[in-house]
């Protein structure tokens, strides 16, 4: 998406955002959420395949290190 078409939709979903009630986030929260709503379809696939990957980790027994 050229840059003029990104900023037009964030400009878009921004105000969206805001009629809905929204003014109480920051023009960081909105464009974090506007770019998780807006993840190339590839880069989905692979955070969907990460958190499968974590779930049947967990199903296996496997919880991780503690920090």
């Amino acid at each position: 998406m050229a840059t003029q078409q990104q900023l037009e939709s964030f400009h878009r979903f921004a105000s969206e955002q805001l009629q809905k009630g929204a003014e109480t986030l920051s023009m960081s929260d909105l464009f974090d959420l506007w770019e998780l709503k807006n993840l190339p379809a590839d880069q989905l696939d692979e955070n969907a395949a990460a958190i499968q990957a974590s779930i049947d980790d967990m199903l296996a027994g496997e919880t991780g290190r503690d920090a």
